[in-house]
């Protein structure tokens, strides 16, 4: 699984991770190929963004809130 608060989406193809600003913009993504995975958000302001990981037929949002 992608991590403790997402493990309701598993797969054998781990899927997407999108990060959108609170306008709905689509910022970043990332194609997620492993249980655990750093991803580089340095390119991100201080604020919060809307994390949408899509596994499969699954999908999980999550409020990311980088200080």
């Amino acid at each position: 699984c992608l991590s403790d608060w997402s493990s309701d989406v598993c797969s054998s193809d781990l899927g997407l991770l999108e990060i959108y600003n609170e306008l709905g913009q689509k910022l970043m993504i990332f194609q997620i190929n492993q249980p655990q995975q750093e991803l580089n958000i340095a390119a991100l302001k201080k604020g919060i963004y809307i994390v949408n990981i899509v596994s499969g037929k699954s999908r999980k949002l999550a409020k990311l809130i980088k200080i």
